[in-house]
């Protein structure tokens, strides 16, 4: 879709998105980012963490309801 109004809330939108990542603990911001902006495996990022891909997977899920609740709130 070329419409600008919708691009610019998009844009906005991932603006807002990635300053509630920068609230997060460091250990889930790290993880999130390595996970949605890097596009690192959870395998790979639990080797990269030395932490156990269980432990990324939780972390994962709880930076995920946390930026979803923040993000509701807005």
């Amino acid at each position: 879709d070329d419409n600008p109004y919708v691009a610019l809330e998009q844009k906005d939108s991932v603006s807002q998105v990635m300053h509630i990542m920068e609230l997060l603990p460091g250990l889930q911001q790290t993880i999130l980012r390595m996970k949605h902006v890097d596009g690192f495996e959870v395998k790979e990022i639990a080797e990269l963490t030395g932490s156990s891909p269980e432990a990324v997977r939780v972390n994962l899920s709880r930076a995920r309801k946390k930026v979803k609740e923040l993000f509701l709130k807005m």
